[in-house]
């Protein structure tokens, strides 16, 4: 059977990028009356580039040299080493995609909502952050199976621990206006109950059956995502997804995220099983965890979550780390 198209999206901001701060300062304080500081969802480490973006092409060319197409989203910026008429690699500004009346939009969820109307993006595609990088080879099968996009499907449970839940609890009301009786796992229960999941997994699978609402295990690396999910959650959210892409900065209180897109392929039984061992989330200070990730085959992405407590000496531990992985130039870049 052949494979279809997948495109590949990633996200990328340099927040130290002089002009786009100056843009960003004017827009928000002339259209909205917002201070640029003046919301606890807009630290600087949403928007902080450590020069490691390069080492993202290096790590696709590499592990992913089937991949249709590329498009980095950004908001007017590129990185000055990378060459965007590479027939692979598709430049994509906000202002092609995300309709005016959203704009300007300082919000990665909003965004995210918005992917489905990029032209010639594929209809199976795998969105990754930019602090997400391949770290072993994959196939478009570690992503899609016979067009369905693959999962882990462990519920979680919702615990309101930081303000970031606000918006987990805001997909799952979504989601349970619609799949209020968990349909899915009871006619696929072995997409719930899956060797690929491990003893833990199974076992919160079980504990949490009787819950309502449970959320979802986040591991925090690219998610395959088809844009007729995208489209199918406007036409019948449109309210509820207004309230997010209306907002110039991320909302916590009222908005919802891409991870919404997952959730609803998980409920609607259109998804195959993912293996927990498809990538691993780390922190920037985690040097060590991650030298030991680049020489193991147990893991095929991770994503190295900016914290605010990153030690610059680490920085630059990973810069050498991942020198030493990918030394050579992609011919992604000039």
């Amino acid at each position: 059977m052949t494979q279809e198209k997948i495109d590949f999206v990633v996200t990328w901001v340099d927040g130290s990028d002089p002009v786009w701060l100056e843009r960003k300062k004017a827009c928000l304080q002339e259209k909205f009356g917002i201070e640029l500081d003046s919301s606890k969802e807009d630290g600087e480490e949403r928007y902080r580039d450590f020069g490691l973006f390069q080492y993202w092409f290096r790590s696709i060319e590499k592990y992913a040299p089937w991949v249709n197409k590329i498009f980095l989203v950004t908001d007017r910026q590129k990185p000055d080493w990378l060459d965007v008429t590479h027939p692979k690699i598709r430049w994509v500004n906000h202002e092609e995609f995300i309709p005016h009346e959203y704009l300007p939009t300082y919000s990665s969820p909003a965004i995210e909502l918005n992917f489905h109307r990029i032209e010639d993006l594929s209809e199976n595609f795998v969105y990754f952050n930019d602090d997400v990088y391949l770290v072993n080879p994959v196939e478009p099968e570690d992503f899609f199976v016979r067009g369905l996009p693959k999962h882990v499907a462990i519920y979680d449970a919702i615990v309101p621990w930081h303000p970031f839940i606000k918006t987990l609890y805001n997909n799952m009301e979504v989601l349970y206006r619609h799949f209020p009786n968990k349909t899915a796992l009871r006619n696929s229960p072995l997409k719930f109950f899956n060797l690929k999941y491990g003893l833990m997994g199974n076992l919160k699978n079980m504990l949490l059956l009787p819950w309502k609402p449970t959320g979802y295990v986040e591991l925090h690396v690219a998610n395959s995502i088809r844009k007729s999910t995208i489209a199918k959650l406007w036409d019948l959210e449109l309210e509820t997804i207004k309230k997010t892409v209306e907002s110039p900065l991320r909302d916590y209180s009222t908005g919802i995220n891409q991870y919404l897109f997952r959730y609803w392929d998980i409920e609607s039984n259109q998804f195959e099983p993912q293996s927990l061992t498809i990538g691993k989330r780390i922190d920037m200070n985690q040097t060590e965890e991650f030298a030991a990730l680049l020489k193991s085959s147990r893991y095929k992405m991770v994503c190295i979550n900016d914290t605010l407590e990153f030690n610059t000496e680490n920085q630059i531990r990973l810069q050498e780390l991942f020198e030493q992985a990918f030394p050579v130039k992609s011919d992604f870049e000039l």
